[in-house]
């Protein structure tokens, strides 16, 4: 079995390698750590200005549907300069989740706003104090002018 990444994925790789030295430096990133808004949405922007944030979402939604290989090229070089993005929550948990929903209308509102940046999901996926009883939370959302806690 051939575990290298193909050529176009290679392209990927140096893609992903080339917008992040240009649009996330390492002065970014530091700021990011130091201040808890510091630049993301310049960094976020950036990834979704050449289509990384809708990678694997559908065509039809706005994404380059492409795979989970390819999205692992990407999260490896987010890692490689230790860029701290919603990108695994975001842009493959997220849209991950919503793609299986049987509910298209939730995918046609959600997947083109996460693929073009403009909208940052997450899974809520364990509840307070270690709770773990899926037909009877306690988590609500809470919706207020900037988004929802």
């Amino acid at each position: 079995m051939d575990f290298e990444f193909s050529g176009e994925q290679e392209a990927l790789r140096d893609s992903v390698r080339r917008v992040l030295t240009d649009h996330v430096p390492t002065s970014i990133v530091r700021q990011m750590y130091e201040q808890a808004s510091g630049n993301v949405a310049t960094a976020w922007s950036g990834l979704a200005d050449i289509g990384l944030i809708g990678l694997i979402v559908a065509e039809e939604y706005g994404g380059a549907g492409a795979g989970m290989v390819d999205a692992a090229v990407v999260v490896e070089e987010l890692g490689r300069r230790v860029t701290p993005l919603p990108y695994t929550a975001s842009a493959i948990s997220a849209v991950t989740l919503l793609r299986s929903l049987d509910d298209p209308s939730d995918q046609l509102q959600l997947l083109p706003q996460i693929s073009a940046g403009t909208l940052i999901a997450t899974v809520a996926l364990f509840e307070p104090h270690s709770r773990y009883e899926w037909l009877d939370p306690t988590t609500v959302a809470i919706r207020h002018d900037d988004g929802t806690v």
